[in-house]
């Protein structure tokens, strides 16, 4: 009996000292994985679980404006909306199914879309579905008449964005530029001075839930956006306009006009305004299209005041004429034979 109890005895401690250096051994993996995710990795696991919870949409600056020496409007921006849709919130309405179509129906005939991608929108338990960008005032007013007819309170939304507008067409837009979809200077004074026009963007800040679902509008915050700087040119838009020409102001320096014949309208500065050279494109076979339409495009928007070179031998005919009669060493009468040059 003696025998069997100091067996029975060193089992046991050996099973409670197997059992604590497991226990050990265990805590001990906990406590480094604590330390490598809470401490080496905390700040990472921090941002990697904002960006599950939240979600950041940008709300675009008003772009600055861009006047001539005379204070006239040479490029300006103004409100257009963005159209989104709050899936969610149907499921509030007494006839949910109903209220989409109804949705469905109305909005695809306002913004001329298929009625069957509209109505796939309304669908789910999401917060924020963009349905189409950059939709006019008049648009924007239709939609709320349409809304209020038929009751809908929740469930869509409209928010303020902005577009680009030139009211004078093709004079200076060389010397403008444009800008693309995203409101950037892509070309011209709206490239150059992009960082002074375009202002700072907002924010419209969402949050999700642990299933990813976004939050109500309560949850959102809001960070406005800083408008855009405006921008005076010496360019006079009365001034404005010859084949290829540069006007200064002799005592100033000041550019008065810079124009450049055939051009473009820089309110729709991706076709080509050339008729006639459009028609040529669309002769080319098929597989020359696309390269001729880019240099096309290229051309177009070149500014050959400033960028291409030219001979000068005639500007220097009408300096030397002027300096001749200002000095008094010819008259208007004064005849000459040009043997080519002359020392």
């Amino acid at each position: 009996m003696q025998l069997a109890k100091g067996t029975t005895e060193k089992m046991w401690r050996k099973a409670l000292g197997i059992t604590a250096v497991l226990v050990f051994l265990g805590f001990g993996a906990v406590v480094v994985s604590l330390f490598r995710w809470q401490i080496l990795r905390g700040e990472e696991m921090s941002t990697a679980a904002l960006d599950q919870s939240l979600t950041s949409t940008t709300l675009n600056a008003m772009r600055g404006t861009i006047y001539d020496a005379t204070g006239k409007v040479l490029a300006q921006s103004a409100s257009v909306w963005t159209v989104v849709l709050e899936p969610a919130y149907f499921a509030d309405y007494d006839d949910p199914e109903a209220t989409r179509q109804k949705v469905a129906s109305g909005l695809a005939s306002i913004l001329d879309m298929e009625e069957t991608e509209v109505y796939e929108k309304t669908q789910g338990n999401s917060y924020f579905v963009y349905l189409k960008r950059k939709v006019e005032t008049s648009v924007r007013d239709e939609i709320n008449q349409f809304l209020e007819a038929e009751g809908i309170s929740c469930g869509v939304r409209l928010i303020e964005d902005y577009k680009r507008y030139y009211p004078y067409g093709t004079v200076a837009s060389t010397v403008l530029g444009f800008t693309g979809t995203d409101g950037q200077g892509l070309d011209g004074v709206e490239l150059q001075y992009d960082t002074e026009l375009r202002g700072t963007s907002g924010r419209l800040i969402s949050s999700r839930n642990a299933l990813g679902t976004d939050m109500p509008f309560e949850y959102e915050q809001y960070v406005e956006a800083q408008d855009g700087n405006n921008l005076v040119l010496t360019i006079d838009e009365t001034v404005q306009s010859g084949a290829v020409a540069i006007m200064m102001d002799v005592d100033t320096g000041a550019i008065l006009g810079l124009a450049t014949t055939p051009s473009y309208d820089p309110n729709d500065p991706f076709t080509i305004y050339d008729e006639n050279l459009q028609a040529q494109i669309d002769a080319l076979p098929e597989d020359e299209q696309d390269a001729a339409f880019n240099e096309a495009q290229l051309k177009q928007w070149r500014n050959k005041a400033v960028s291409d070179t030219y001979y000068p031998g005639s500007v220097f005919k009408m300096c030397t004429y002027a300096m001749g009669l200002e000095e008094g060493v010819v008259t208007e009468q004064t005849t000459y034979t040009c043997t080519g040059g002359i020392t």
